[in-house]
């Protein structure tokens, strides 16, 4: 295998990757704006819950059925879910920052193929050129 496929091949692996990564990151940003859109509206929830009187009548749906609920219950739950979402929240813009620091590294692990691919040709030519004759 010459040099230039060599770097050829190393070059499309490289890349490959790195558009493995940013698939990976789309996903993550995806997974990421899904969990605040679901904090936004568990926190709307909160605020109406807040503003609701003690003995206020509160349903929620199970299924196709509607079920009583007593007020402190609700709040436990929605106050659960919006620790959980921010959990995850947590989780995601960690997993994020590490895909984006692997495609750093994988950015620069393509440079230096570049680098060493063009190190080898220059030196390639020089072993090629005749040397200058002496006079």
């Amino acid at each position: 295998m010459s040099i230039a496929e060599r770097f050829q091949q190393e070059i499309e692996d490289a890349v490959k990757e790195l558009q493995n990564l940013q698939k990976d990151s789309r996903k993550l940003m995806e997974a990421r704006q899904r969990l605040a859109e679901q904090d936004s509206e568990s926190q709307m929830v909160k605020k109406e819950l807040d503003l609701l009187e003690k003995e206020a009548n509160i349903f929620k749906m199970v299924g196709p059925v509607m079920i009583k609920q007593e007020l402190p219950e609700c709040k436990l739950n929605v106050n659960k879910r919006l620790e959980f979402i921010a959990g995850e929240i947590r989780k995601t813009e960690a997993l994020i920052k590490d895909n984006e620091r692997k495609q750093m590294e994988q950015r620069d692990k393509m440079m230096k193929i570049q680098e060493k691919f063009q190190r080898q040709q220059q030196q390639q030519q020089q072993q090629q050129q005749p040397a200058a004759p002496a006079k």
